[in-house]
Parts: C-alpha cells; structure tokens; sequence
C-alpha cells in the first residue's frame, strides 16, 4: 500500500473512531442525566415518610438512610452514613449540579452530618430530623446555605 493511501485509510479510522467516541459520550452523560432524574424522581415519592434515627426503609428514614434506599433502588450502591458517602463521591462544584446529585452539610458539628438528594432548579428532599418527615427545601434558604458544604456524584 502507498504512503498517500496509507495515510488517508488511517486518517479515515481515526475520524470513524473519534466520532463514535463523541457519540459514546453524549450517550453516556445523557444515561446518566436520565438515571439522576428518575432518582430525584423517586426521592420526591418518598416525601412525608416519617424520620427515624436509623431509618432505611420506608416505614422511616434518617437523612443518609433515605440516601442508600433510593439509590439502591437504581443498582447504585453508596455507604451508609452521610460522612462516608461525602468521603466516597465524585465532588461536583454547586454551579454544575444535575437531578440525582447529593448535597452535604455541617450541623452543629465538624464532621458531615446531614445529606440530601437535589432535585433541579435549587431544590432537594432530605429526612432532616426527629418529629418530622421527608421533606422539600431549597438552597434559596438561608439556613441550608449557612450549613451546605458541598456536593457530590454517584451516578
């Protein structure tokens, strides 16, 4: 085979082969844009289940409890607490947050002590503490702001 045709047939395969790669790539952030929706779908089904300290069904949640059994049902395995699933996910900047993304905070504590699944346009569902239920509340309060530390991706 000649120089010339050489080239172009490589030239070829790497243009096949770079625009298949693009294309894997949009499918995949659309997978999983689309998994992070049906999560924070699925959160959203959960609110006015009671808090329980400990809670990981649906007879009751705490915060990292609610976590773990939405997003187990979607196959996606998290740790158990709120500081080990801070500790385990992808960090993701506050101005790229997608449905599905978790939200950390810091109350009256060091450490990571409470978690919430975000659902789009400021929003997240969160079992935030004894006597209440799985709830609705955005980062447009100026409590959740004061204690939100960061955020983070599993999906």
């Amino acid at each position: 085979m000649s120089g010339p045709i050489r080239l172009f047939l490589l030239g070829a395969v790497i243009m096949f082969a770079s625009g298949c790669s693009t294309t894997s790539t949009r499918a995949t952030f659309q997978a999983e844009h689309d998994v992070g929706q049906r999560i924070a779908q699925f959160a959203k089904v959960q609110v006015g289940t009671p808090y329980k300290w400990g809670g990981k069904t649906p007879a009751g949640f705490d915060c990292s409890g609610l976590v773990l059994f939405v997003y187990n049902k979607f196959g996606v395995d998290v740790p158990r607490t709120a500081h080990a699933q801070y500790r385990e996910a992808a960090p993701v900047r506050l101005d790229r947050l997608r449905p599905g993304d978790l939200l950390f905070f810091k109350i009256g504590s060091r450490r990571i002590s409470h978690v919430a699944i975000y659902t789009g346009n400021g929003a997240f569902v969160h079992a935030p503490r004894s006597g209440t239920s799985v709830q609705v509340a955005t980062l447009e309060s100026e409590y959740w702001r004061r204690y939100l530390v960061g955020a983070g991706r599993y999906v």
